[in-house]
């Protein structure tokens, strides 16, 4: 199968072999991996809330707490981003037999895109209301 890996490479000329492309290919796949990989990494790592004695509160990253909300907000604007630029191409994606696979995943990432927007919305809504209750 020569469909990606380094035996599309033939011994053959550096322009009939299209390096430019295979090296076009291999590096938006590591950017897209370590895109998408930021995505996980605080799930994966996340350090567990300990009780503070002294204050009676709990100490370390929390959800619930909001310490992730710019990491979500950008990862919203960055699926938003990359549906766009899918999007803008589904033409050639078309002329190439991909259209179907990029419009799934341009509705995937617009979906996860609303999904943590209305996760940071919903959570800081609460989060006003419980303040505003306290100040009463």
């Amino acid at each position: 199968s020569k469909q990606g890996g380094l035996s599309t490479i033939s011994a053959v000329t550096t322009d009939a072999n299209n390096m430019g492309g295979l090296f076009v290919r291999k590096l938006s796949g590591a950017a897209g991996l370590a895109y998408h990989t930021t995505k996980i990494w605080p799930v994966i790592f996340q350090s567990s809330p300990t009780l503070d004695a002294k204050r009676m509160r709990f100490r370390g990253s929390s959800w619930g707490g909001g310490h992730y909300d710019g990491l979500l907000l950008l990862t919203a604007f960055g699926n938003a981003c990359l549906a766009a630029f899918y999007g803008s191409r589904l033409d050639e994606l078309r002329d190439a037999g991909a259209a179907g696979l990029a419009a799934a995943y341009v509705v995937a990432s617009l979906l996860e895109a609303a999904v943590f927007v209305s996760y940071v919305a919903g959570r800081r809504l609460r989060s006003g209301e419980r303040r505003g209750d306290e100040t009463r």
